[in-house]
């Protein structure tokens, strides 16, 4: 048994080998002798757990004390480099970065054993990772932390062993590392400024119209009922501006192609060089077989989840629209567009329109997930529910935005022969 860790000395590893060149083809981080041995004889630990995935993947949760202020850090090292101005700064300090007594660690490991390859996540970061085409570098001592990883891997299987583990992280694991969803009128009662926030600029009439029109798209397909006989580039143009026009986007005076380039994200694949009026290059451009390489149907920049896309499609039976801008920052915008176009009286389709319409009633579930995952592109962890909102549990306030979400159970982790009996 070695020399007991507390958390600041694990947050010192864990930062500091999760910075390492893991997955680059320059990457030369190694360990040295005892090191290897640690991280051998954890995962041999590992074989008596049952996988929480088909790949083989292992969980484990390790509860670690602070400890005393001295293993937090030297205060006189802090106070010679101004970190800290005297010893009451460096205490709070040491409280602010472990208001608990205790913090929880999620510790995934993965052996691949046709590669020999290994891989051990520390709260959702990489920090060890073994194979054997990394190149000889400098050797890494992190005994001390392998030797950690084995003790606690030990503790957990005996408590397992003595059917006290899972009772143990049920009672007392944080919210903070819970997965669950919250309705989003919840938030709103909470927040209410950002609820005011959220619906500024759009009217109650605005909302009931919208709903009306969501509730006349058919549910079997994702396509209107309506079709259009035709349609040139000129015409995807108009479409646009009537968007940008509803939303209120500076440059409406311009023509509907030159709005198009204002608003839209560049990579229009050859979309503003066609003969502007002309059908036929419209359906050659539309339907040609090796694809888009850009994005010509982003009509409102912004990042991978944030942008507003307004595509148009074919059939054998004419030509429609799709509309498609989910995230909660741009759901006014969106509402806006569809509204514009479906005013006008075009064909077109929303994408995740239930979904909106639930925002806007406040009766749509946000995804919560665990702190130290990045809150976007989560339906993973919804596997029987449609959320494509996502966020961390606040800083403040936590507690109360606990109660009100429903928590998933939290995944049992069982000896591989216990469940053979």
């Amino acid at each position: 048994m070695s020399e007991k860790l507390y958390a600041p000395q694990v947050d010192y590893y864990v930062s500091w080998m999760g910075h390492q060149d893991y997955g680059f083809s320059n990457n030369r981080t190694t360990y040295d002798a005892k090191s290897y041995e640690n991280i051998d004889k954890f995962f041999e630990l590992l074989k008596q757990i049952s996988p929480i995935s088909d790949n083989g993947c292992r969980e484990l949760w390790f509860c670690v004390e602070k400890g005393t202020i001295d293993k937090f850090g030297d205060y006189f090292e802090l106070l010679d480099c101004g970190e800290v101005e005297n010893y009451q700064e460096f205490e709070n300090m040491w409280n602010d970065n472990y208001p608990d007594e205790k913090k929880w660690y999620r510790v995934e490991a993965l052996y691949d054993e046709k590669v020999d390859y290994k891989v051990i996540v520390i709260n959702y970061k990489v920090v060890i990772v073994v194979e054997p085409n990394t190149k000889k570098g400098y050797e890494n001592d992190i005994s001390e932390f392998t030797q950690w990883l084995c003790d606690e891997a030990a503790n957990a299987i005996t408590e397992m062993k003595n059917g006290t583990y899972m009772n143990f992280i049920r009672d007392n694991i944080p919210v903070v590392h819970r997965t669950g969803t919250i309705l989003q009128k919840y938030l709103w009662e909470l927040y209410p400024e950002d609820k005011e926030d959220f619906f500024s600029g759009i009217s109650d009439d605005d909302i009931l119209e919208f709903i009306g029109y969501v509730n006349k798209q058919p549910t079997e397909t994702h396509k209107p009922k309506e079709r259009l006989d035709k349609m040139t580039a000129n015409d995807f143009f108009k479409f646009c501006a009537m968007g940008y026009k509803s939303m209120g986007y500076e440059g409406c005076e311009l023509s509907p192609k030159e709005q198009y380039k204002k608003h839209a994200d560049g990579r229009d694949d050859g979309l503003l060089e066609l003969e502007a009026d002309s059908p036929e290059a419209f359906n050659l451009w539309l339907n040609k077989k090796d694809g888009w390489l850009g994005h010509p149907w982003e009509v409102c920049r912004g990042g991978n989840s944030t942008h507003i896309s307004l595509y148009a499609n074919n059939d054998e039976n004419g030509y429609y629209l799709y509309l498609a801008g989910s995230s909660y920052g741009r759901t006014n915008e969106t509402i806006k567009f569809y509204l514009a176009l479906c005013r006008a009286g075009l064909p077109v389709w929303l994408n995740d329109a239930e979904i909106l319409v639930e925002r806007v009633l406040g009766t749509e579930k946000v995804g919560v997930v665990p702190q130290g995952i990045i809150p976007k592109y989560r339906s993973e962890d919804f596997p029987n529910e449609k959320v494509i909102s996502y966020m961390n549990l606040p800083y403040e306030d936590t507690e109360l935005v606990a109660e009100k979400c429903v928590w998933q159970e939290i995944r049992e982790v069982k000896l591989i022969e216990k469940e053979n009996k």
